[in-house]
């Protein structure tokens, strides 16, 4: 196989281990543990080793044997862990969901909130009692892909009430990082996940994945083994600039995330309106506090943001069509207007020649049979369009 540089591998210490992103496993729920073999773990380590690749171990429940931290001491490695673990390692990077965070004290340098659609509203409450607590919060959506159009009316209002209390936090010099507002500020180019482009998971089973959750959806489908190293089929694909929709635009600190989009597009370089729009929410939200922040010193310098009057890049597309599409039927339309007069004239006029009215309905449905040709002519471009982008 091609061997294809990363900048570090993420490394499942267990079936059961926790959860950190979009993608969730069933297994850490029900318990059902299978922790990755000792010797699987040493090769992941030392392939991750020889190839230069920084090491990020994912946890489960339960801590870690002696013999797995001693291998890991080899290598420069991070830890992502439950909450309930945060006291046995504390420089590790704890996930939390906003019902136990609460019942957690002491100060964290990085914590995951996995938060539900259901829970989004207790948000802003959270972060005014827990935002000194923190240095950096990554705010993840568990169930973003169930999001429907009511959904993101309410995360709006938690994220614009979120940034009203991250602005009083920046004015008592709490400088709180937030993935889902703050990072957009200092961003002038995409920064996201890049899952398959600069990491790549290790499983229990001793097989690549792109990331977490093609494990945990199809274990069957890996991208490569300790053996033979990694290589992902159509791997352009997973750069921005094959990425149309992706490609030009502005919400940079969205994850783009590859995994929801083929799990809810098909499509790996094709985002969902769920992630879009989430998106732009928050960018539309980071623009907010920056306009409450100009004032503070730290701010007067960023750049500020272009207000949007969309918050789906894809709606702006589809408006594009429409345009192109009603003008070309309008121009058909104004083109056989005067002969489909004369014709119904001469129907109103001469009622009894039933000639008369078999020619008006015949040029009706030529008028509609031509608008219809207007649009298939527009849907083979989009078609070609697609094809020539997968083609590259």
């Amino acid at each position: 196989m091609e061997e294809k540089m990363f900048n570090y591998m993420i490394i499942l210490s267990e079936r059961a281990a926790v959860p950190f992103c979009y993608y969730e496993n069933p297994y850490y729920a029900s318990g059902e543990s299978e922790l990755i073999p000792l010797a699987t773990l040493k090769k992941g380590i030392d392939f991750a080793k020889k190839n230069n690749m920084a090491v990020n171990i994912i946890l489960g429940k339960s801590k870690l044997p002696v013999n797995f931290e001693e291998k890991l001491n080899t290598e420069t490695h991070s830890k992502i862990i439950p909450m309930e673990l945060s006291r046995a390692y504390p420089e590790a990077v704890a996930v939390a969901d906003i019902n136990e965070i609460d019942r957690v004290t002491g100060f964290f340098e990085n914590i995951i909130l996995k938060i539900s659609k259901e829970d989004i509203e207790k948000l802003p409450g959270w972060f005014e009692r827990s935002s000194a607590n923190i240095k950096r919060l990554n705010i993840h959506i568990s169930n973003i892909k169930d999001f429907s159009e009511s959904d993101y009316a309410v995360f709006d209002s938690a994220m614009t009430k979120t940034a009203g209390k991250a602005a009083e936090s920046y004015r008592n010099n709490n400088f709180i990082e937030i993935n889902t507002l703050s990072d957009r500020l200092m961003l002038e180019k995409m920064n996201n996940c890049n899952a398959g482009l600069e990491h790549v998971t290790l499983a229990p089973n001793g097989m690549f994945y792109i990331c977490p959750g093609f494990y945990y959806d199809k274990p069957e489908e890996p991208v490569g083994d300790l053996e033979s190293g990694v290589c992902i089929k159509n791997s352009q694909l997973l750069d921005l600039e094959h990425a149309p929709i992706c490609s030009i635009c502005s919400a940079f600190h969205c994850k783009r995330c590859v995994y929801l989009n083929k799990k809810l597009t098909l499509e790996i370089n094709t985002p969902s309106r769920q992630q879009c729009v989430v998106s732009h929410i928050e960018r539309e939200n980071s623009r907010l506090l920056l306009e409450q922040c100009r004032d503070i010193s730290t701010f007067t310098e960023v750049k500020p943001i272009q207000k949007l009057d969309y918050y789906d890049p894809l709606d702006i597309i589809t408006k594009k069509v429409e345009l192109v599409k009603g003008e070309a039927v309008e121009e058909t339309v104004r083109e056989a207007a005067p002969d489909l007069t004369k014709m119904e004239n001469q129907v109103i006029n001469n009622p009894e020649n039933n000639s008369n009215q078999t020619n008006f309905e015949n040029d009706v449905k030529f008028l509609l049979l031509k608008i219809i040709d207007i649009q298939q002519e527009i849907l083979n471009v989009l078609r070609g369009e697609k094809d020539e982008h997968n083609a590259g």
